[in-house]
């Protein structure tokens, strides 16, 4: 899965990860040992108090992890009781870590993120970029933003695309799966990762899963398919890309 960005030193992230009230830290009861526990909360922008979407909360040491909803919630399900390292990921905030403990008296979470005020403003125009190019194709394209691709259920884009746009993977008529069905034909799609087209074309869209991109862009039925990782999106924020017009990628 791409990287985010580095994580803060704990001490630092702690103090600014709980923005609640005091009640809102670890809990200090020893719960029974046998019973598990859920943890639930909020991810906000902490000089806003605005809700982060698309966040991804992850817990160290485990493969437990939760992306917020468009309200900022999340949910940690069937924690062992005390102790849990979190980690809170989204492109344009600085990664935030912190220590719950998951009790029965632990109440709703709240964490606080600080903005990266150079990404923020660089992703603002990046997408916008973006989207003027998208418009300017005159093609119908279908776009899939983080809160689409954090929350997907699907092992790989691949598989994701089939579902939803839908696509059905073909055989090419000099062998090989690389292609789709468009009009009764094989139809090999260019495939475009972070602005580099993909020799394997459909087939490399299988390696990865949704999560580990910021956006996707589907033109048409799928005849070109353009895909951005989240550290594609941090590097193109700080120097403000400015996408290719002319040809796939």
């Amino acid at each position: 899965m791409a990287a985010f960005p580095n994580a803060l030193p704990l001490a630092a992230a702690a103090a600014a990860a709980l923005i609640a009230s005091a009640s809102h830290g670890v809990a200090q009861d020893n719960p029974d040992e046998d019973v598990a526990f859920h943890l639930v909360g909020q991810v906000v922008d902490i000089t806003t108090g605005a809700a982060v979407s698309g966040a991804r909360v992850s817990v160290a040491g485990s493969e437990w992890m939760s992306v917020t909803n468009r309200e900022g919630r999340f949910i940690l399900p069937g924690l062992d009781p005390g102790i849990h390292t979190l980690t809170v990921e989204q492109l344009g905030y600085r990664t935030l870590v912190t220590q719950v403990q998951a009790a029965r008296k632990t109440p709703p979470l709240q964490l606080g993120m600080q903005p990266d005020p150079v990404v923020l403003e660089g992703l603002e125009v990046v997408v916008r970029r973006f989207e003027r190019r998208r418009r300017a194709t005159g093609l119908r394209v279908t776009e899939y933003d983080r809160q689409d691709l954090a929350a997907s259920t699907n092992t790989s884009v691949a598989e994701m695309l089939e579902q939803r746009i839908p696509v059905q993977r073909a055989r090419c008529s000099g062998g090989g799966f690389e292609c789709i069905a468009f009009r009764g034909a094989s139809l090999r799609p260019v495939v475009c990762i972070d602005e580099t087209p993909m020799i394997d074309a459909w087939n490399a869209l299988a390696a990865y899963s949704p999560q580990e991109f910021y956006m996707i862009e589907v033109y048409g039925r799928g005849g070109l398919v353009r895909a951005y990782t989240h550290n594609f999106m941090e590097r193109a924020a700080r120097i403000r890309f400015l996408p290719a017009t002319i040809g796939s990628c």
